[in-house]
């Protein structure tokens, strides 16, 4: 915060924002709804998002062929808070996956926009490049 002299005021801080412990209590059983609508349809579709651990992250990214694919595995639920098939997520376009990736990734608090080379690399990873 600057005041009218334009020098920097410190504000006090509060000790309810280091209190990461409550945070990760609160916010790893966190289900957040999502709505879009489905490409080249009319219809408007839902999903809960859960956000991912640095461990449940961590395990979707390693190996595997579907990087995007096993994060979302991780993290989209349906309306009774039950995980999605990989059948059911492999045949969603493209542009969806990559856009409920960012959602989770954002959620979860790993930067996207900012780290174009790493989603470069899982996407070259995923297409065999």
């Amino acid at each position: 915060m600057v005041d009218n002299d334009n020098e920097l005021i410190i504000e006090p801080v509060n000790d309810e924002v280091f209190d990461m412990e409550n945070l990760i209590v609160e916010g790893t059983d966190a289900y957040i709804p999502l709505k879009f609508v489905y490409p080249n349809t009319d219809k408007t579709v839902g999903v809960y998002i859960k956000p991912l651990t640095t461990q449940e992250f961590l395990n979707a990214t390693r190996g595997g062929e579907n990087v995007f694919i096993n994060v979302l595995n991780q993290a989209l639920v349906n309306k009774n808070k039950e995980p999605f098939s990989l059948e059911v997520l492999q045949k969603l376009p493209a542009g969806v996956v990559m856009e409920l990736y960012k959602k989770v990734a954002e959620i979860s608090g790993i930067p996207t926009d900012n780290n174009n080379v790493n989603q470069t690399e899982m996407v070259d990873r995923m297409m065999g490049f």
